[in-house]
């Protein structure tokens, strides 16, 4: 069964939605700098956590947006739809870029008589 189409305009998500982005960034802005939470804060797990919590919020969201308009399963399917479209086509690719750039710039050592530039590594990739 396809996902259900979102139409951009009226479908998108309210200003409130942005809120747990702005909690996230406001936490890791100010909690390492808090003397009860920095302790806590300092361990991935704390930090997954709250990244987890935060975002269970936006896929309850879409869940029940779609599933409150669209029928029984589409608010499943809205979440799946959602999920593919945050890993498979913008985090995958930016991780992607972000490796090429780091091969480009870094200097990939090579034997022989090439000398290890940007210009070259790009040639090579």
């Amino acid at each position: 069964m396809n996902p259900p189409t979102l139409h951009p305009i009226t479908d998108a998500p309210t200003l409130l939605m942005a809120l747990p982005l702005a909690i996230l960034l406001l936490a890791i802005a100010t909690f390492p700098l808090i003397p009860h939470l920095n302790h806590w804060w300092e361990k991935n797990q704390s930090k997954l956590f709250l990244a987890l919590f935060l975002s269970a919020i936006i896929c309850c969201y879409y869940g029940a947006r779609g599933w409150g308009i669209h029928g029984s399963n589409a608010g499943i399917d809205t979440v799946q739809s959602v999920i593919n479209h945050a890993i498979v086509q913008d985090f995958i690719p930016f991780i992607v870029l972000l490796f090429c750039l780091y091969t480009i710039s870094g200097g990939i050592r090579l034997t022989g008589n090439i000398p290890p530039h940007p210009h070259t590594n790009a040639i090579f990739l």
